[in-house]
């Protein structure tokens, strides 16, 4: 049963609802976890940087608790991409650390998905919010400008503070450059949303939401993730309403 929606979920059926159902619905379908391990340590780093906390030292302790090859690994990309941070920061005045957000999400016109939208906010400064990302590839100004995230971000702001942040700042690291380039400069883009773009992002999330009650969960057929094995789990198939 479904209790809540989120960026990630939406996102996961737009790419494949035969993945959603897999990861959402039946909890069944897990995806390699060393690169969200990678971004969970960098976001947990950085909010001790600015914090002004020992990190190295209470990250080594973490994540060389059992000490392999692979945890060496993480921790060593885990560091490079933190002292990245430290020589290029996201300046400004911090209101909270990733901040939990829960709301219903409603248009101009009143009208209201039944299920409310979690997410959690990496930091907000006193111009707006700040997203850390982990990448193997650069980002562009389009993704940002277009992201479904910091357009229901800016939406949960909203809801929190009464207006809608001045900036939406994406802060990115490519994993294959910093650990090539000794001076990496990571990049720093900002967007920001306007009402209307909520509005559109509304009417997105809205025909996810209705498909997914319809329980179209068919295999995506456009652009399906290469990393996506759900034609592994071809005997699982909806059988019941959510």
């Amino acid at each position: 049963m479904l209790n809540h929606l989120s960026v990630s979920a939406v996102t996961t059926y737009q790419s494949c609802p035969k993945m959603f159902y897999l990861q959402y619905v039946l909890k069944v379908m897990q995806f390699p976890s060393k690169a969200l391990e990678i971004g969970k340590f960098v976001h947990s780093g950085i909010e001790m940087f600015n914090q002004k906390k020992d990190w190295e030292s209470i990250l080594k302790k973490e994540i060389l608790s059992k000490l392999n090859d692979e945890n060496v690994e993480v921790f060593r990309i885990v560091r490079r991409i933190i002292k990245t941070y430290e020589r290029n920061p996201v300046e400004g005045n911090t209101v909270a650390n990733e901040l939990k957000c829960e709301f219903p999400l409603i248009n101009s016109k009143g009208e209201q998905i039944p299920l409310p939208f979690l997410g959690f906010i990496d930091r907000v400064i006193d111009r707006g919010i700040v997203e850390y990302k982990t990448s193997a590839e650069d980002y562009t100004q389009e993704q940002i400008d277009t992201s479904l995230q910091a357009t229901i971000y800016s939406y949960f702001y909203g809801k929190k503070y009464g207006e809608l942040p001045k900036d939406i700042i994406y802060w990115v690291a490519n994993k294959k450059k910093v650990m090539k380039e000794d001076e990496y400069v990571p990049q720093i883009l900002t967007t920001c949303r306007t009402q209307n773009d909520i509005d559109n992002a509304f009417d997105e999330v809205k025909d996810v939401y209705n498909n997914i009650m319809a329980e179209k969960f068919e295999i995506g057929k456009e652009n399906h993730p290469f990393w996506c094995n759900c034609n592994k789990y071809n005997n699982l198939i909806p059988n019941k309403k959510i």
